[in-house]
């Protein structure tokens, strides 16, 4: 499917996709109510720790810590314009995810 127009999306119903949360429950984004939010980023950076060698030099790829920042501190908007749930989608494996979701959710304290 190609799409020239994003309204064209609207309304549109999610095939059936199981995902492992950090948390390892396995979720099917299809057979959430309401909306669901899911933005996708490259890797997360250890916690304390600096990016790899040469992630700078990747054209965007700095942007995926403040990306997810931005997703959190704008989580009341999201869920004030409809959205039921707000997720992060990485390539990186759940243990290490799992990591981060704990110091992603000290710093929103």
């Amino acid at each position: 499917m190609v799409v020239t127009d994003i309204k064209s999306l609207l309304g549109m119903k999610l095939p059936a996709l199981k995902l492992r949360t950090t948390n390892a429950e396995m979720i099917d984004l299809s057979a959430l109510p309401g909306r669901t939010v899911v933005y996708a980023y490259p890797r997360t950076s250890p916690p304390n720790e600096g990016p790899i060698e040469g992630w700078d030099l990747i054209p965007g790829a700095r942007g995926c810590t403040p990306q997810s920042c931005a997703f959190r501190d704008h989580f009341g908007e999201l869920k004030a314009a409809g959205a039921q749930a707000v997720f992060g989608l990485s390539t990186q494996s759940t243990e290490f995810q799992s990591e981060a979701v704990i110091a992603y959710l000290k710093q929103a304290r």
